[in-house]
């Protein structure tokens, strides 16, 4: 038996899941805010920054333990679009915000998410959007 046929038959601890959702919610939150930070920053998108998530997701799994399975692939997928989804509400709020003279926490608090798809898909170009796909694809590489 090959190990990683021994991993996918293994039961995942307790104290593992536990720590790769501390890790994935720590992750999210951290990355989003440093994306909003650089491209309010930077004046851009930063939609390169769609493959830094994808890193900091593979890379946060494999040190939370978790085994290599299709299952550690898919939650670093879902965790690195959580972190891009963010990201964008995040940068439509602040930028929409202050063209209202709100405050970013107040326009987060206001801004429904079927506005913030719709300005968001106005502000990405389609090298972001292109981005997004090559960090999907990369983090399901990257985080089996």
């Amino acid at each position: 038996m090959t190990p990683l046929a021994r991993t996918a038959q293994t039961a995942i601890p307790l104290s593992v899941w536990v720590l790769t959702a501390i890790c994935v919610v720590v992750g999210v939150l951290g990355l989003a805010a440093g994306w909003t930070g650089a491209a309010l920053i930077t004046q851009s998108q930063c939609g390169w920054l769609a493959l830094i998530a994808a890193v900091d997701a593979a890379l946060l799994l494999r040190l939370a333990g978790f085994p290599p399975s299709r299952a550690r692939a898919m939650i670093s997928v879902l965790m690195t679009l959580a972190a891009i989804g963010l990201a964008n509400y995040f940068l439509v709020a602040a930028r929409l915000g202050s063209r209202l003279g709100l405050e970013p926490a107040e326009s987060v608090q206001l801004l429904s998410v079927e506005m913030a798809w719709v300005l968001a898909g106005y502000a990405n170009s389609a090298l972001d959007v292109a981005m997004i796909a090559v960090a999907a694809l990369c983090a399901w590489w990257w985080g089996r």
